[in-house]
């Protein structure tokens, strides 16, 4: 595992549990952490500088099919491959699975379920959302089809709140 667990964290940072509140949502990714130290006395946001890493050095890394899959994937706390594949509709997943595998700790769970690291997810949703709300809208619909026909009806009120 690359990720910090608690302990680990608080003892990198030496940090109190004040301090210790406003890291969790990193998830003990070690990067993460420290562009969070780096960016403490800064005047930008903090997630501006996690961003830019995520983007430059691993989101721009990926093939377009799997940046595709990855944003499209982004309005859901879990998903699998499959509604992955349907939520973003496109033709060709060759590496996909590879490519997901190698986003560990930034993707947890295995083939059956998956989530996003929060910070990844809040990158990733962004970029769906500066597509625009039609686009944003038309994801929430077909994710909540999808799910409503495996009988999930919590996705059903999501999508029903965007019709």
């Amino acid at each position: 595992e690359l990720n910090f667990n608690d302990i680990e964290t608080q003892n990198f940072l030496k940090i109190t549990n004040s301090t210790s509140k406003s890291i969790e949502i990193y998830e003990g990714w070690p990067a993460a952490i420290q562009l969070f130290i780096q960016a403490q006395n800064q005047e930008f946001i903090k997630e501006t500088i996690i961003y830019e890493y995520i983007n430059d050095e691993i989101f721009k890394n990926l093939s377009e099919t799997t940046r595709e899959f990855l944003i499209s994937c982004s309005l859901l706390t879990f998903f699998d491959i499959s509604i992955g594949k349907k939520i973003s509709q496109s033709n060709s997943f060759q590496d996909l699975e590879l490519e997901l595998s190698n986003l560990n700790p930034l993707i947890k769970g295995g083939r059956e379920t998956m989530t996003f690291n929060q910070i990844f997810r809040d990158f990733l949703f962004d970029n769906l959302k500066e597509r625009g709300l039609s686009e944003l809208n038309k994801k929430h619909i077909k994710a909540a089809r999808i799910f409503g026909a495996r009988g999930d009806l919590d996705a059903l009120e999501i999508g029903r709140a965007h019709v």
